[in-house]
């Protein structure tokens, strides 16, 4: 069996003089939920229509299980995707949407009950998809590229529109479905969700790779130190002097970059200055991400 991962080589794709991917190499690993940040603009969803064969790379190559997707036998049972949930007909039932998707895809029927308990549709399976509201919606959407119970998913802001229990029944389904060993891809704008569910992290910036790393590895490059003490300036010193950067905080802390709590511990002792606070204080998600893109009004306008 092929290994189930998502490669990107190269991948550029331009709009006529706009380029909305450049030169984006990425592989996405199974086993872990890969997080997909950007603020709008940026590349995500042309990155995952290329993928998916909705777009057309300008130059480079996109793989999903080792062969370009448009080469996969029966893609809905390898990937499954959410990219726009209101590719549906608004005359159909949520029922009948699943099954005219189950039975082009040759998979059973029983699948469409299945997907419908999962994501808590069940109740209105056969009310008209016209009255679903943006959060149902999003639902169905899931439940379709559920549908083939597949290796890869390919989830476009899953959580918009769905409610604080909504959006834990998506953050507790998708580390689940990392936990089986399939491979997940998914961007969202919102970064304190991203925090809690993702392992690792692939950062687009105008089309461009700015990191690919943890999630651990990127809040711990932005994390520092936080020492109290009531000899501060002496401390604020000898920390310059042992080569890290000091910021004076309002409540009369130092916050301390460079050096981590044992060193700072130990610079505090050999210049004998009493310590009454020290703690490593790690970034949030959303501090490490506008550090990295330096863009946080585009961000900020972005995630309205």
């Amino acid at each position: 069996m092929l290994s189930p991962v998502i490669e990107l080589e190269a991948l550029t794709k331009a709009y006529r003089s706009k380029v909305a991917v450049s030169d984006l190499t990425v592989t996405v690993h199974p086993g872990r939920v890969t997080g997909f940040l950007g603020p709008n603009g940026s590349g995500k969803t042309t990155t995952m229509r290329c993928v998916l064969g909705l777009a057309r790379p300008t130059s480079g190559t996109t793989r999903v299980l080792g062969r370009p997707y448009r080469e996969l036998a029966h893609p809905m049972r390898r990937v499954g995707a959410l990219i726009d949930p209101r590719a549906r007909h608004p005359g159909r039932t949520a029922a009948a949407h699943l099954l005219a998707l189950a039975r082009s895809n040759g998979l059973p029927a029983s699948r469409v009950d299945d997907v419908l308990e999962l994501v808590g549709l069940s109740e209105v399976a056969h009310d008209r998809v016209r009255g679903f509201s943006l959060g149902m919606g999003q639902r169905l959407g899931i439940a379709a590229a559920l549908l083939g119970d597949p290796d890869v998913l390919l989830l476009d802001e899953p959580v918009n529109g769905l409610d604080p229990e909504g959006i834990r029944w998506v953050r507790e389904l998708l580390r689940d479905l990392a936990d089986e060993g399939r491979t997940v891809l998914v961007s969202s704008h919102l970064m304190s969700e991203m925090e809690d569910t993702a392992d690792h992290l692939v950062v687009l910036g105008r089309g461009r790779l700015l990191a690919d790393v943890p999630m651990a590895d990127l809040l711990g490059a932005h994390s520092a130190v936080r020492v109290r003490s009531p000899q501060a300036p002496v401390l604020a010193a000898a920390l310059q002097r042992a080569g890290a950067t000091i910021e004076l905080q309002i409540d009369g802390s130092l916050r301390v970059e460079g050096l981590d709590p044992d060193q700072v511990g130990d610079v505090a002792f050999l210049a004998g200055v009493r310590v009454h606070e020290l703690t490593r204080v790690t970034a949030s998600l959303e501090a490490a991400y506008l550090t990295l893109t330096g863009d946080e009004v585009e961000y900020r306008t972005a995630a309205r």
